[in-house]
């Protein structure tokens, strides 16, 4: 009790302890005694100190939040932020994005890495958390093929799809090109690039881009009485200056470097502009006779003083960047008049003036004397005529049919084609060709004009291989198709380039390289999403399909999505089963050349032949359940 006894304040002290407070709070706090408290309640502070001593809640009662390690991580290029699950404060950024298709179309990115497609670029980029663009298509170690190749008179070089070769090419277009103006070499103004090669292509002028922005770029400046432009010669920027006559005097003259005296500062900067010499000022005062050139100055020397000196210089000649092409009697291309004058003093030789424009632009172009036909173009390519097809043309959907039978997307299509197999092709007719024989197999063609599914014969000549689903390694897709017509084999392109090969074997039908050995893929953790599958199996997905294709190593589309069974039914009734032959041969009625395929195994007697258009594949379980529904109507 000695230690919690407080006597009794008087009215002095009560203020004294009003304003000590703080140290009751720090005194109940250090001494516990029911007491105090008691005695602290006495008073109106005291309770007050009692209410918030009971709400008080120390901070060290609340549960700390555990550290979020995602809170202010940003994950970019696709990629999604992930807690550890052991440690909440720990978080990465994981790239959960479908995994890459196995095509090979080599790509160079701006890391000096070659990737096997845009898509493992992509997917690096994630993994890295960095940018990584496309420098171009192909390998990094390959040269560009565009880096030994010139092309002129309007056309650009172009890469193949492959990156592998080069080509020039005349623009088809220019629609939904920006308006960037560019100076073209003959002097002339172009909205853009494209517009300025389209008019040398069809002018068969070599024209080319000089300069970005105008030609004179003083062209659209406000001139006026008082002002002129100039066009800064390395920015090219136009600068205004006032003229001479509306400078206003200084107090005395002043003497400049040619030699002339003028009445300010203002106008001998003026002159000088107007005459494009570069002046400076000497000393105040008008000239002296010593400071004048005794003789006149020749090849278009300008005089200079010097230290009390005058003598005839080409150094103070100061040309603008104003692009003017003159063509001189030397063959050079001046870009303005004054620079012809500046070589004519430092040459101290005249050089006239053959005619303005560029030296070059009248220079017949060698495709002049070139004929191109099916729709080719000529180009001029490392100074030969060269005659090539368009490959682009503009995604509109003008379907029209051919005369080889076969539906193209519009005319350009039709015509791209003709010039690709040298082949005259006209429009039959609007829109695609006729049904009957178009949907036709291994690669074959539609020919309108019999009706029949053939086999093209040749192909382009370039080197764009492609590895094929049997796992051989083509010239183009042209030449698989063309094997898979001949052969009636079940073809497609696994991947583009050459096929690789996976230990002394080569990969096909979807299977992939496992430690030297070529496996099919497995459908662990898929969804159930039937499909009915081209040989009229239903498989319990897309997977499934995939992996049955690559066992049998033949080749497997999903017909439709969901069971076959309706499928089943609608290709049974396109089928006529003759009563008399059944147990023959089934005839399947689609028009096009006629080839048989023995089935063995189908049926029990003598073995059937498919009778089919263009060797269109036929399920042998639906010969089977066929069989069986002929042998019960005939018990019937």
């Amino acid at each position: 009790m000695s230690g919690c006894h407080y006597p009794s304040p008087t009215p002095p002290e009560r203020d004294r302890r009003y304003q000590h407070k703080v140290s009751l709070v720090v005194r109940y706090f250090m001494i516990p005694c029911n007491i105090c408290l008691i005695l602290l309640a006495t008073s109106t502070l005291g309770f007050a100190v009692l209410l918030f001593l009971n709400n008080y809640k120390p901070p060290h009662f609340t549960p700390a939040q555990p550290p979020d390690g995602c809170r202010g991580k940003l994950c970019g290029f696709g990629a999604v932020c992930e807690r550890d699950p052991t440690d909440q404060a720990k978080a990465e950024c994981v790239c959960k994005r479908a995994e890459c298709p196995s095509l090979v179309a080599p790509v160079c990115g701006s890391d000096s890495s070659t990737y096997s497609n845009e898509c493992e670029l992509e997917k690096a980029q994630c993994n890295t958390q960095r940018r990584i663009k496309v420098l171009r298509k192909g390998p990094c170690s390959l040269k560009d093929p565009c880096s030994d190749v010139k092309c002129s008179y309007g056309s650009t070089c172009v890469q193949s799809t492959d990156g592998l070769a080069a080509k020039c090419m005349c623009p088809l277009g220019c629609e939904g090109k920006p308006e960037e103006t560019v100076c073209g070499s003959d002097g002339k103004d172009y909205r853009n690039e494209c517009e300025l090669h389209q008019h040398a292509c069809k002018s068969q002028k070599n024209i080319r881009v000089h300069s970005q922005g105008h030609c004179d770029p003083c062209k659209d400046s406000e001139n006026s009485l008082s002002t002129m432009c100039r066009v800064e010669a390395h920015t090219r920027q136009p600068l205004l200056f006032d003229l001479p006559e509306s400078c206003p005097p200084d107090r005395e003259p002043l003497c400049a470097s040619d030699g002339s005296s003028y009445p300010s500062e203002c106008a001998m900067i003026s002159k000088g502009i107007q005459k494009g010499i570069k002046l400076r000022k000497i000393h105040a005062g008008r000239c002296r006779r010593l400071e004048e050139c005794k003789e006149g100055c020749l090849y278009n020397a300008v005089c200079l003083v010097e230290q009390l000196n005058a003598r005839c210089s080409c150094d103070p000649i100061e040309c603008d960047g104003t692009y003017k092409p003159t063509c001189g009697e030397d063959g050079h291309t001046y870009n303005n008049d004054c620079i012809r004058r500046k070589t004519e003093c430092l040459s101290k030789t005249l050089i006239p003036i053959r005619h303005p424009g560029p030296c070059d632009l009248d220079i017949p172009s060698p495709c002049l004397d070139k004929q191109c036909e099916h729709g080719a173009v000529c180009v001029v390519k490392n100074d030969e005529p060269v005659c090539e097809c368009p490959e682009a043309c503009a995604q509109i959907s003008d379907p029209v049919c051919g005369s080889n039978g076969h539906s193209y997307g519009s005319p350009c299509e039709m015509r791209a084609m003709g010039c690709a197999l040298q082949k005259i092709i006209q429009i039959q007719h609007k829109g695609p060709c006729d049904e009957s024989c178009a949907n036709c197999s291994f690669g074959a063609i539609c020919d309108a004009q019999s009706g029949q599914c053939v086999c093209t014969s040749e192909c382009v000549d370039s080197h764009q291989p492609v590895c094929g689903s049997d796992g051989t390694t083509y010239n183009s897709e042209c030449e698989l198709n063309v094997w898979a017509c001949t052969q009636q084999m079940d073809l497609r392109v696994s991947s583009q380039g050459e096929c690789k090969t996976c230990g002394s074997t080569v990969c096909a039908w979807g299977a992939r390289c496992v430690q030297n050995k070529c496996k099919c893929p497995e459908c662990s953790g898929e969804s159930l999403s039937p499909v009915c599958g081209s040989d009229g199996t239903t498989y319990d997905n897309k997977c499934e399909l995939g992996v049955y294709s690559c066992m049998q190593k033949r080749r497997i589309d999903v017909a439709k999505a969901g069971s076959c069974d309706e499928a089943l039914i609608r290709r049974a009734n396109h089928i006529s089963i003759s009563a008399d032959r059944a147990r023959q041969h089934i005839t399947v009625p689609r028009p096009g050349p006629v080839s048989g395929t023995t089935l063995e195994g189908a049926h029990r007697g003598p073995p059937l032949v498919v009778m089919q258009t263009a060797a269109v594949p036929f399920p042998l379980w639906l010969l089977g359940r066929l069989r069986e529904t002929q042998s019960s109507s005939d018990k019937v």
